[in-house]
């Protein structure tokens, strides 16, 4: 598995193989993500030292030291501010792999609903500091076998965190993972593309009334909610990021007329497209990437 190494006079960024499961270590005293950018990864992150806060669905996030955590990807992010020499490791999760693995369901739609989930309990720290840096190193070795393992004690750690910060129970029960991970897989591709559920079933070699029943018995939404959001994150990086016409950003991220567009991303967001630009630049202009002094 690759390594890639940047660096600059004051930080280091380390990134171990390639997405999906990249393992990213930072250490530094400057802004690690200065810019909006999205992926469709979950972020599995761990910030050892220093202080640092997001922006994140046009809200302000502030990442607790010393805490496991994780957020969608999809949701455009940057940092805001952060304080001290920053230390944070950041794994990467394929969405397919999460979306199959035996979470609960209302874990999933909280987290595809823009929603960051934090460990509260303070004696965890020394415990997934450990294992984030055996998943780091494990990860790093590109055995197969052993990312299998990886895959395994990230799910059972998360099943626990979601059944800890929420008391939520319950997983998946159908069958059909590799299904649903080409399914899902395409549905992220191209989820900017002028194509139907029923066109990126068939791509997957699923009827579409199949794959509808699979994914809604799996996830407790169906594949349209789904897709859905994948361009409404999509729509939401581009209003916080340029000024180009909301009518085009639509077009742009794969809905076909306007009355759809603004139906669903009032649904998602509970707010107009207008109000969530006009949010976020309130929230540039307030909180410009900036570093601050712990006391």
């Amino acid at each position: 598995m690759s390594e890639k190494v940047t660096k600059s006079s004051r930080s280091e960024t380390v990134i171990f193989g390639t997405y999906p499961w990249a393992a990213v270590r930072y250490r530094g005293a400057s802004n690690p993500l200065p810019q909006f950018h999205r992926h469709n990864e979950v972020e599995l992150t761990f910030l050892q030292e220093g202080g640092l806060s997001y922006e994140l669905n046009a809200a302000r996030l502030e990442i607790p030291p010393r805490r496991m955590g994780l957020f969608w990807g999809g949701i455009p992010h940057r940092c805001l501010a952060w304080s001290g020499i920053l230390d944070i490791r950041v794994i990467c999760l394929p969405m397919p792999y999460l979306m199959t693995s035996r979470l609960p369901r209302p874990f999933l739609k909280s987290l595809l609903s823009g929603r960051a989930s934090f460990e509260t309990d303070s004696r965890a720290s020394s415990r997934d500091g450990q294992l984030m840096q055996m998943w780091d190193r494990d990860i790093r070795k590109g055995d197969q076998a052993l990312q299998s393992i990886v895959a395994s004690e990230i799910e059972a750690r998360l099943r626990r965190l979601a059944w800890e910060t929420a008391g939520m129970e319950g997983g998946l029960e159908a069958p059909g993972g590799d299904a649903l991970s080409r399914f899902l897989g395409i549905l992220c591709l191209h989820a900017c593309d002028h194509l139907t559920v029923a066109d990126m079933a068939q791509r997957a070699g699923l009827h579409p009334k199949y794959a509808f029943r699979l994914f809604k018995k799996n996830f407790g939404i169906t594949p349209l909610e789904y897709l859905h959001r994948l361009r409404i994150s999509h729509v939401q990086r581009l209003l916080s990021t340029t000024r180009q016409r909301v009518l085009d950003i639509a077009l742009e991220c794969g809905f076909g007329s306007a009355s759809q567009f603004y139906d669903v991303f009032q649904k998602i967001c509970a707010t107009s497209p207008d109000n969530f630009r006009k949010r976020a630049e309130l929230i540039q202009e307030a909180s410009p990437p900036r570093r601050f002094h712990s006391r």
